[in-house]
């Protein structure tokens, strides 16, 4: 992973695998800018050395304009102009070579600063904006499957899966148009994911957010995403595409705000509904009481007394609004608390990890999973020690090496896959993730010594980790 150093309050990173392809023609680039940090993914074509130096001249050609524009008022005019500028630099390339006819590039592009993120794209890269584990935006692929499932044609899954899925319809030096630029507002620990569709076109979005999302760790996350993803596109005849990721993370609320939620404006127009009525009721007594005439001091006392049950629903109102907006207010507060509290946790305990880095035996650890079961708030007792019992066991396959006897790794292995199913059938909740790592350790790579055999039981290691904790 290669970290993404910047002025501005925003952790990131970004890194990008060559695949089963013969060359890796996705480009990323990443600068500080006068308008912000501007992160740049591209996905080139045209085959051989055309594809890459498509990608490499659209990163390039929109850094420079950005750069060369200081005195610019609109951040989404600026991004769409400097991706103009990159397509024009492509056709001028193709004019003066042409034997790199044909080459073009998808590009996807986050400007952000503390004002707000200017998201553009064109072709079928992608933008996430994800909140809390869950994705809250996505760009829409400019591609033939995309327009099918903005149809309702075809489902998100059907078109990931379709054999038309790399026809695009938009691309920097081809039919461009325009590029989509829009602006969004942002909250701090919000994620911002741009990858290629060598990343979400090879597993479902589900596990993409479930990984980029949740995932405490920012450079455990792009691990998550890209080892995997390299790992079973070998496993499947090594055919697979190219794949980049970048992921940033916010660390303060932007300027630009939210809109009022669906929820809240109806529970406000609901009030206001209220009021009206209850003027209206208040109204047709009044007038029901006054069966004879009444004097103008009558009147006048009665006039007032309605205009203060009216000022008294408004203070009703405006008392509500302002709980509403302290609710969410804590709510949002709690749930950072919440997530650095879980975040330090993890450090700690990789920490300790790499400190004690002489494997126990399942046998020295069924103490400590004793006292860490008692401590557990979110499972049981018995559910915490059998997984305790589950990374033992995974930890003593993981030491086994070329000199040690391959029957060490098959006993713990062999031990480990016991107590999954015991987890998987005591602990419904996490069911998917037992099996999750059950299918990842009766994988070849768990089975014998191989370059990233240690990082593929970390993997395991860590996946249960998070679930005790």
């Amino acid at each position: 992973m290669n970290p993404i150093k910047t002025s501005f309050n925003i952790l990131g990173g970004w890194d990008t695998r060559q695949g089963g392809r013969l060359e890796n023609q996705d480009a990323c680039g990443v600068l500080d800018t006068d308008y912000g940090l501007i992160v740049i993914v591209c996905d080139g074509m045209g085959g051989g050395p055309a594809g890459q130096l498509a990608s490499a001249t659209a990163v390039k050609k929109i850094v420079e304009y950005i750069k060369e524009h200081p005195d610019v008022d609109s951040r989404v005019q600026l991004m769409t102009d400097a991706i103009n500028h990159a397509h024009q630099a492509i056709l001028d390339r193709v004019a003066a070579d042409p034997s790199v006819k044909g080459m073009g590039t998808t590009v996807t592009a986050l400007l952000i600063n503390p004002q707000s993120a200017v998201i553009a794209h064109v072709g079928d890269s992608r933008v996430y904006q994800l909140r809390r584990g869950k994705k809250i935006f996505r760009t829409a692929d400019h591609s033939k499957v995309g327009e099918l499932v903005r149809n309702r044609i075809l489902t998100e899954e059907q078109a990931r899966l379709s054999a038309e899925s790399n026809i695009i319809t938009r691309a920097l030096g081809g039919k461009l148009h325009d590029p989509e630029v829009i602006e969004r507002p942002y909250e701090a620990g919000d994620r911002f994911m741009l990858c290629t569709d060598g990343i979400w076109g090879a597993i479902p979005e589900k596990d993409i957010i479930n990984r980029a999302a949740k995932t405490p760790s920012l450079s455990g996350a792009i691990d998550s995403l890209v080892v995997y993803i390299d790992e079973l596109g070998r496993n499947n005849g090594n055919h697979h595409d190219n794949l980049t990721v970048a992921l940033l993370e916010t660390g303060q609320d932007s300027q630009l705000k939210e809109k009022m939620d669906k929820r809240t404006r109806k529970i406000l127009l609901y009030l206001a509904g209220a009021l009206l009525l209850s003027l209206i009721v208040n109204a047709v007594l009044l007038v029901q009481k006054s069966k004879t005439p009444q004097t103008t001091v009558e009147l006048e006392k009665q006039v007032k007394q309605l205009k203060g049950e009216v000022e008294n629903e408004k203070n009703k109102v405006k008392a509500l609004n302002d709980s509403i907006t302290s609710i969410k207010s804590q709510t949002k507060d709690a749930e950072i608390e919440r997530l650095q509290q879980e975040n330090q946790e993890l450090k700690d305990k990789n920490s300790q990890l790499e400190r004690n880095h002489h494997p126990a035996s399942p046998a020295d650890n069924t103490a400590t999973s004793q006292v860490s079961a008692s401590s557990s708030d979110n499972i049981s007792n018995e559910i915490t020690q059998l997984i305790n019992q589950a990374i033992a066991y995974l930890k003593a396959a993981q030491a086994a090496n070329d000199n040690t006897s391959k029957s060490t790794r098959r006993r713990a292995r062999a031990d480990a896959d016991r107590t999954l199913n015991q987890l998987i059938q005591q602990d419904n909740r996490h069911r998917r993730d037992y099996m999750w790592v059950k299918e990842k350790l009766n994988e070849q790579i768990a089975k014998e010594e191989k370059p990233n055999t240690q990082h593929h039981y970390e993997l395991m290691i860590n996946k249960l980790n998070e679930i005790k904790n």
